[in-house]
């Protein structure tokens, strides 16, 4: 329209134009962005570990993996989905005990790098202890 025919009936409107479809750039995170987990909750027999999420990064695009290790009994991963914490109550196939350690890490992908089966961001491992009860590992009461 012309700027003059503004105050007009119908304002001056001499085409229509048709639909255009627009693309908006997906929301990730920062480059610099790693979760970074930490102890949520402890007890005799379980950890719970927690992080935030990806910031700005919508839930359902969000995909994370979390790992322990404990010193001489190996690895054992979780793909936990868009989920931001998860309990440790065994570590394979054995229930935690009072004073367990795990060091734990976090990794992020974006669901489209789902495909390629890999994990972009990963955390420094962090270590977490259930709660101790102070006696000796061996240690049992005689009946």
């Amino acid at each position: 329209r012309l700027k003059n025919d503004a105050g007009y009936p119908g304002e001056g409107w001499q085409a229509q134009g048709e639909p255009l479809e627009i693309t908006l750039p997906k929301k990730q995170a920062e480059n610099t962005w790693v979760p970074k987990p930490y102890q949520k909750e402890k007890g005799a027999h379980h950890i719970v570990a927690a992080w935030e999420p990806a910031p700005g990064v919508p839930v359902e695009d969000s995909q994370y993996r979390i790992t322990a290790k404990k010193a001489g009994a190996g690895v054992e991963s979780v793909e936990v989905g868009n989920e931001t914490q998860y309990m440790f109550t065994t570590f394979q196939g054995t229930n935690l005990e009072p004073g367990d350690e795990l060091d734990v890490t976090v990794e992020y992908r974006d669901v489209e790098e789902a495909a390629s089966g890999t994990w972009s961001r990963r955390s420094a491992p962090t270590p977490m202890q259930t709660e101790a009860d102070g006696l000796p590992r061996d240690w049992a009461m005689s009946l």
